[in-house]
């Protein structure tokens, strides 16, 4: 479209619900002062951000799922305070949208995005030798990486959210230990074999199971989740509880909230954010307190 642009929309076309979407999308293009982009790739979408950003737009709607999220809130890591960023529901599983209290329903979910109430919320970074980026929810490092490293994209479209526990029971007979050493911002350091590392900023993973259930959104702190090395029952008694919020009661679960940690692994842990590995150390992360003004529905997980 020509003339100025208040609102910018990255549109993911590879989305897991992008075919359900062809009301909304026409909707959002006819709208006065909106530009709806889909970008190649998510590099390509970080740089039309940043570039909209620098150029005076108002509000950015990342149109996809929680990668496109990420590379929407990388684009704006320099915006001015009061660009305000919105979230279109249009992955698999949405697991940012669950915190954010964003609709599953794609006509409720933009007008969500038209009147809803915008909140100053926290981001997640996390820094190695070689890069920095952001993040909005969750960074899983461990044997979880290897779910979702198993899924394809013919399973995302079949199975929707549930591909990621029926891919998740693929790796329970071959769990992987680390033996891990965390250093937190107390400056203590707990040392210890462990199958999974959780960073969290938001509460919902690998299809919207509540991984983090003491997250909140504008807190100032990553909820950390370490589950321990273990026996096959510890294995069994785990998994019946963790679609109950119940496992952080575990002994073989160490729950922390923190500003920032620094992990060291042998072998080395490799983090997933999205699909996107980090497989370098030391790694650390931090949270960024209220880096962003961000539509949030009523029950978002937040302090309003």
């Amino acid at each position: 479209m020509d003339g100025p642009v208040d609102t910018l929309v990255i549109w993911n076309s590879h989305a897991g619900r992008v075919q359900e979407a062809d009301e909304v999308r026409r909707q959002l293009e006819a709208e006065p002062g909106t530009r709806l982009i889909t970008p190649e790739h998510s590099r390509d979408a970080e740089a039309k951000v940043r570039t909209a950003c620098q150029q005076g737009v108002r509000r950015v709607i990342a149109a996809g799922g929680d990668g496109t999220i990420n590379s929407v809130i990388n684009g704006m890591a320099d915006a001015a305070d009061d660009v305000v960023f919105g979230v279109l529901p249009l992955g698999t599983a949405n697991d940012y949208c669950a915190s954010l209290d964003v609709p599953d329903d794609l006509d409720a979910a933009l007008d969500l995005i038209r009147h809803g109430t915008a909140c100053r919320l926290d981001v997640a970074e996390l820094h190695t030798a070689s890069r920095s980026t952001r993040f909005a929810n969750i960074a899983t490092g461990g044997n979880s990486h290897r779910v979702t490293e198993s899924i394809t994209s013919e399973q995302k479209q079949t199975w929707g959210a549930m591909c990621y526990l029926i891919s998740g029971l693929s790796v329970l007979a071959d769990l992987r230990s680390f033996e891990t050493s965390v250093t937190w911002d107390d400056g203590s350091t707990s040392i210890l074999p462990v199958w999974n590392l959780i960073v969290a900023n938001g509460q919902t993973s690998a299809g919207r199971i509540r991984i983090a259930p003491n997250a909140k959104l504008n807190d100032g702190l990553l909820d950390v989740v370490v589950i321990e090395e273990g026996s096959v029952m510890d294995i069994a008694a785990l998994t019946g509880r963790y679609l109950f919020d119940e496992y952080i009661q575990s002994g073989k679960v160490l729950y922390r909230q923190a500003k920032s940690i620094e992990v060291r692994s042998q072998p080395v842990i490799k983090f997933s954010i999205d699909g996107d590995l980090v497989d370098e150390e030391p790694i650390r992360f931090r949270v960024v307190p209220g880096a962003l003004q961000t539509i949030v529905g009523p029950e978002a997980v937040c302090d309003v």
